[in-house]
């Protein structure tokens, strides 16, 4: 926020927002997790037990992907995101919706507490294959559309040689390819703990 990227996505390039929006979704969730005490997580939890009730609700696989995909491909609709470039109000919106449903779709895998748990490996592969079927819809509007969706990029001064529809369609790819590595990457982590635990426990 408030980067270079941010000014050339509002402004320029669909495509740097989309970088942009693959690091608000995958990178910067992810560390906030990683970055709490499980301990810490779970006294809080404990002292606020409305807060756990909502967090089990909130947190829970089938609650948290189709939350994090839905309002991820709401705002990638034309009228939404055209309102949200316009306006700071709703593009704060945008942006902490997209962060916060992030959490809750990183935290089955990696939730820092005992009290509301991720997934078992098992069923954290399969939540991941979920989540990277979820985003097939949008990805294919954005980079198989004949059309530019978006006023804003069709009319923005030109910065670097693509053309508005080349700029769209690289912004749909480049959701793609951040979901498929970043999904790629969970599952191979997963596996290894898996195997690790399993030898571990058999030896």
């Amino acid at each position: 926020m408030g980067s270079p990227l941010d000014a050339m996505g509002e402004n320029f390039l669909f495509s740097a927002h989309m970088i942009q929006h693959n690091i608000l979704m995958y990178i910067c969730p992810l560390f906030f997790l990683l970055s709490l005490p499980e301990e810490l997580v779970d006294q809080f939890f404990e002292k606020n037990s409305g807060l756990e009730k909502s967090a089990k609700f909130l947190f829970h696989p089938i609650i948290a992907g189709l939350s994090f995909t839905l309002i991820f491909s709401f705002w990638h609709i034309g009228a939404f995101y055209e309102a949200a470039i316009r306006d700071k109000t709703i593009h704060m919106a945008e942006h902490l919706s997209m962060y916060f449903s992030s959490i809750a779709m990183w935290w089955p895998v990696c939730g820092p507490s005992k009290r509301v748990p991720p997934l078992r490996f098992g069923p954290q592969m399969l939540y991941i294959l979920a989540l990277m079927l979820g985003q097939t819809p949008i990805f294919a509007i954005l980079t198989f559309s004949k059309d530019v969706l978006y006023d804003t990029y069709f009319y923005a001064e030109r910065i670097i040689d693509l053309s508005p529809l080349e700029d769209q369609k690289t912004g749909g790819v480049l959701m793609k390819l951040a979901n498929m590595a970043v999904s790629v990457g969970v599952l191979s982590s997963i596996f290894y703990r898996w195997s690790t635990q399993s030898a571990a426990k058999t030896a």
